[in-house]
């Protein structure tokens, strides 16, 4: 949550993005890394604002209800940025492309991710 730089891409999402937006994956990789710094913006956000409640106003959170809310909360910014560079003749494209890369960031995998094979061999083992 504290990082706002997002981790390297992994196999799996490398090749779903490869498929999805053939030659344009690194323009969607860009706004993949925005999801990524507004969804760690909203959670400090969400977090400070749990822990508000529970403090000054006796409330209770759960890991459940906190998930909950940041992904309502992530997701609702998101959109609204979305539509607010849609309605942007110079940010339409990249207002689309967040629009795009939402849908896919709420899709679950269709299949569980491959492990990435080692090129590492075990000693004693040989070829």
């Amino acid at each position: 949550c504290a990082s706002r730089v997002s981790p390297p891409f992994t196999t799996d999402l490398r090749r779903r993005f490869s498929s999805a937006f053939l030659d344009q994956t690194d323009d969607y990789a860009r706004e993949w890394k925005r999801i990524w710094w507004v969804m760690s913006t909203v959670c400090m956000t969400v977090l400070w604002t749990q822990r508000k409640q529970v403090v000054h106003n006796g409330g209770q959170v759960t890991i459940a209800s906190s998930v909950a809310a940041f992904q309502q909360a992530g997701l609702r910014q998101l959109r609204a940025l979305a539509r607010r560079e849609r309605g942007n003749p110079r940010t339409i494209v990249q207002g689309t492309r967040l629009l795009i890369c939402l849908d896919l960031f709420q899709r679950a995998p269709r299949e569980a991710p491959r492990p990435e094979a080692s090129h590492v061999q075990p000693p004693g083992s040989s070829r």
